[in-house]
């Protein structure tokens, strides 16, 4: 494979994990919105005897989530732009300049890695909130 194709193909895996960050993105603050109204109707209909301090940590887990997805964003536009940048220039002019495509392959894997640990720590934060909500039952019920 030479180096033209393997700049063309991290421009193109970086385009389609990029667009994978922005449709996760898009549809987890859709959800968060949802979920947000959700939590705020439903303690007003049941405030005293279900949520007391629980609609405050509701918004606030919500809030860190939000956070958490702009980080995502962020990230993945920050290594991004280079490694779009940095193979396109290389392939405008592969003579003059190989230390871009050394540029677009460490961007590219900047860009992978701080995806695949968004996504390893989002999984593990799940599976704690999980086994919690497994092993605490939740208010007015009884095991």
């Amino acid at each position: 494979m030479s180096a033209a194709e393997v700049a063309i193909a991290i421009v193109g895996s970086a385009s389609a994990l990029y667009g994978f960050s922005i449709a996760y993105y898009a549809f987890a603050r859709t959800l968060s919105r949802q979920e947000e109204r959700w939590l705020r109707e439903d303690s007003r209909t049941h405030a005293p005897l279900v949520y007391g301090d629980g609609l405050h940590n509701g918004l606030h887990g919500i809030a860190m989530r939000r956070l958490a997805l702009n980080l995502l964003l962020i990230g993945a536009t920050v290594s991004f732009v280079p490694s779009l940048l940095g193979g396109l220039w290389y392939l405008s002019d592969s003579n003059s300049n190989p230390c871009a495509l050394v540029f677009t392959e460490i961007s590219f894997g900047i860009l992978v890695a701080g995806v695949v640990a968004y996504f390893f720590l989002v999984g593990i934060l799940n599976i704690r909130d999980t086994y919690r909500d497994i092993l605490v039952p939740a208010k007015g019920t009884s095991k």
